[in-house]
């Protein structure tokens, strides 16, 4: 979980979202064990973990891949567009 925040945080996204990302990630394991002592029906936190703390840096790497894919390889100069 923390390595998908740190992956955002260092291709390119803004510093900002890999912090909101690491706190959001954080946040939710604390939330998830304080649910998990306090609901009888496990099986629901355990879900929310699990869909918050993997799903969301997944989400992110997957839309940001695209942003680092055109970093990675900028496009290619036409002729026409060579310098003199």
């Amino acid at each position: 979980m923390v390595y998908g925040a740190y992956y955002v945080f260092l291709s390119g996204a803004s510093p900002i979202m890999g912090i909101l990302l690491v706190g959001l990630v954080v946040g939710g394991v604390v939330l998830n064990l304080r649910l998990i002592r306090q609901v009888k029906k496990k099986l629901g936190a355990w879900l929310f973990l699990i869909i918050v703390g993997f799903g969301m840096p997944i989400y992110l790497i997957i839309q940001n891949s695209d942003h680092v894919q055109e970093e990675a390889n900028p496009p290619l100069r036409y002729e026409s567009e060579a310098p003199d």
